[in-house]
């Protein structure tokens, strides 16, 4: 009898184990590789086929993007893009934003001086060897 009560137990560990695997996997397709801010407003997908997540609301040319990532140093890429969020080919050179020591920054913080323009745009946040893409619309 021992051992049906063992066998059963092992039984339900293995099934909540397997069960727990695929929804952790879920998770993995719909997230990014870490949480993104922009003025405030999470960075989110919103079908876990979407190749970049979304801010919302339109923020100003001085948001605030905070990355949460413990790494000391992230970069960001900020491309002028489309409604669609497809790079413009027009050859534009990217706004570029570093974060040393720190993981927050206004988008306005450009590493020439320069500050994004008001239209669509899509961001690379690259951190410890993982990259979000998020697409916003600056105001």
């Amino acid at each position: 009898m021992n051992h049906r009560r063992y066998g059963l137990l092992f039984f339900l560990v293995s099934a909540l184990f397997v069960v727990s695997s695929f929804i952790a996997a879920g998770d993995e397709e719909t997230a990014l590789p870490f949480p993104v801010t922009l003025g405030g407003q999470k960075a989110v997908l919103e079908k876990p086929t979407d190749s970049h997540a979304k801010v919302a609301q339109p923020v100003a040319s001085n948001a605030e993007l905070v990355v949460d990532t413990k790494e000391s140093m992230v970069i960001v890429n900020i491309f002028d893009c489309d409604a669609k969020g497809d790079v413009a080919q027009s050859g534009s050179e990217p706004l570029i934003i570093l974060l040393q020591g720190t993981n927050k920054s206004p988008i306005s913080k450009t590493i020439d001086g320069k500050v994004p323009k008001p239209g669509y745009h899509i961001m690379n946040i690259v951190a410890g060897g993982a990259t979000a893409r998020v697409f916003f619309t600056v105001k």
